[in-house]
């Protein structure tokens, strides 16, 4: 399922930008980074400028689209 979950978020990256050379790495890295951030917002914050409180992930979300702008070009619209 992890595979198959990688996999279609690499093809996007694809089809946004056919020319990526890393897709796969960088799909894999998105859910390894966002894994990493959450564990560490809750048990390690002195690892992170996350700050989650109440289950609210939303500066997850937040950094992973900065990842996504500044690495395959895209912006939010």
């Amino acid at each position: 399922m992890h595979k198959d979950l990688i996999r279609k978020v690499s093809d996007v990256i694809l089809e946004i930008n056919p020319e990526f050379p890393y897709a796969r790495s960088f799909a894999t890295n998105l859910f390894e980074i966002a894994n990493n951030e959450i564990y560490f917002g809750e048990h390690l914050p002195s690892l992170t400028n996350i700050k989650i409180k109440d289950d609210d992930y939303s500066q997850v979300n937040d950094l992973l689209k900065f990842y996504k702008s500044k690495v395959i070009g895209l912006r939010d619209e």
